[in-house]
């Protein structure tokens, strides 16, 4: 003879049994659709990522117009009408003002940076000349190439940016003539 325990519970494993594979079902559209939505989401960022690094770094001849023209960009103190770059710069160690920031990044108005005090740190908005995206394997003498007169200059690009690690954008600082 069966017990009255065992019973039971063959009945409740069976109907919890049945629930959850009442569950699944009915929430297994639900899931697939979120999935579709998320799949769409990921394509669209995607896309975005590889439209925002068309733009950054361009291909063929309009790469080439554009690393030009940021070449050949000056900070021009007396243009306000066109747009310029902006960057932050954090200076933990407080070592910077603004007219050191100005003279050692070549912004011949240090008025034209903007700075704060924030939790110990100072905080400038310093105008720049263009970004880059750097890919893994690309040095900063690489970069220079593209975008200053001076090789040497991949000096400005490290002491803007503190932490460089590829692939990101950096900052790309105005250069000495």
């Amino acid at each position: 003879m069966i017990d009255r325990n065992t019973i039971i519970t063959t009945l409740s494993v069976f109907l919890l049994t049945i629930f959850l594979i009442f569950m699944f079902l009915v929430n297994k559209k639900d899931w697939k659709d979120q999935e579709k939505s998320l799949t769409q989401r990921l394509d669209s960022l995607q896309q975005l990522s590889d439209s925002l690094h068309f733009i950054v770094q361009g291909k063929g001849k309009q790469a080439a117009a554009a690393q030009e023209q940021i070449k050949n960009t000056r900070f021009d103190a007396y243009d306000a009408q066109n747009f310029r770059l902006y960057a932050l710069f954090k200076d933990l160690d407080n070592k910077y003002s603004t007219t050191t920031l100005a003279k050692d990044f070549n912004i011949e108005n240090e008025s034209a940076i903007k700075s704060s005090k924030i939790q110990g740190a100072n905080w400038f908005i310093v105008p720049i000349k263009g970004v880059h995206w750097l890919e893994k394997g690309e040095t900063l003498g690489q970069v220079a190439e593209k975008y200053y007169q001076n090789d040497y200059d991949s000096s400005l690009i490290k002491r803007f940016n503190k932490q460089i690690t590829a692939p990101q954008f950096i900052a790309l600082p105005f250069d000495t003539e």
